[in-house]
């Protein structure tokens, strides 16, 4: 592990800390048998597992607190890769859908629908919490959402985000937990 200034206060104590020794980085400059830096790797790895077993879901965190704070939506010329500003909007993780020709926008932090219309997010209503897909309904006039840690698909109205109806995620006739993902319809 390097760090730009040798000198700095916290530098040592943030090694010593994280329980990534030299062994575990093969940066060990002593003379050891295979069998003792092993277990020193494996003393730094039981240190840091926790970490690791994490890191998924930090990166996603991360990912969601960085994308809340622009609270902008862009469409993407996927010929050119240029980004062109569409509407403001509080983009809080969840996800985009279009249904009946206009997009909504449903929030994963304050679980709200919103429709976004003339540059501008405009609330709709209230959805369950932790929204991570959404997808047009196989009608004009709902959409249905995946939730994280829900037993169930929720069908909730355009028009309000009010709950029109769930549906049960099945896998081979078994009943399933949602994760994370995202939804698609078309």
């Amino acid at each position: 592990m390097t760090f730009p200034n040798s000198n700095c206060w916290f530098c040592q104590d943030f090694k010593e800390a994280s329980g990534v020794n030299p062994d575990l980085l093969a940066n060990s400059s002593q003379s050891q048998s295979g069998r003792a830096i092993l277990l020193k790797q494996r003393q730094g790895l039981v240190m840091i597992q926790e970490l690791l077993d994490n890191f998924s879901g930090t990166k996603k965190l991360i990912g969601k607190f960085i994308l809340s704070q622009f609270n902008e939506i862009y469409t993407v010329d996927l010929v050119t890769g240029v980004a062109t500003f569409f509407a403001d909007a509080p983009v809080q993780g969840g996800d985009l859908a279009i249904q009946d020709g206009k997009l909504y926008l449903a929030t994963y932090t304050d679980a709200k629908l919103h429709e976004i219309a003339g540059g501008v997010a405009v609330e709709v209503g209230s959805i369950p919490v932790s929204v991570n897909g959404m997808a047009q309904a196989n009608n004009t006039t709902d959409l249905v959402m995946a939730n994280r840690l829900a037993g169930v698909f929720t069908k909730v109205s355009a028009a309000d985000g009010s709950t029109v109806g769930t549906y049960v995620p099945m896998i081979g006739g078994e009943a399933v937990t949602l994760y994370d993902g995202d939804m698609a319809a078309g």
